[in-house]
């Protein structure tokens, strides 16, 4: 009973500390979005998720984008953003469209 209760603790210990793994876009995301953003498709959504993981993910540990609404999103990845182009690399504005765009179809609902 006991190596029952110890063998569940650390199975849960182990799965909680996983890292977010970013979601994987689909055409009906892509389609979802298109009311916000016309010119919205699932290669810029593909592109958003790519940028979010070799920029947000290069610092610390990727955030799961359904933790946050849209609206409060927007003053992370413009922080965020504005923290990486202190260094040599640069992010530019329509990169940094694609990782909120990204992180708003999968973010928690108002």
């Amino acid at each position: 009973m006991k190596y029952l209760f110890f063998l569940s603790i650390v199975t849960l210990v182990v799965v909680s500390c996983a890292p977010y793994k970013a979601i994987t876009p689909a055409q009906a995301d892509a389609e979802r979005m298109k009311s916000k953003f016309p010119d919205y498709d699932l290669e810029k959504l593909k592109e958003g998720k790519r940028l979010f993981e070799a920029n947000c993910g290069n610092c610390h540990g990727l955030k799961n984008a359904s933790k946050k609404t849209a609206e409060a999103w927007k003053p992370t990845v413009e922080r965020m953003a504005g923290k990486i182009n202190k260094k040599e690399e640069k992010l530019s504005a329509e990169d940094q469209a694609l990782i909120l765009k990204y992180l708003m179809t999968y973010s928690k609902q108002d």
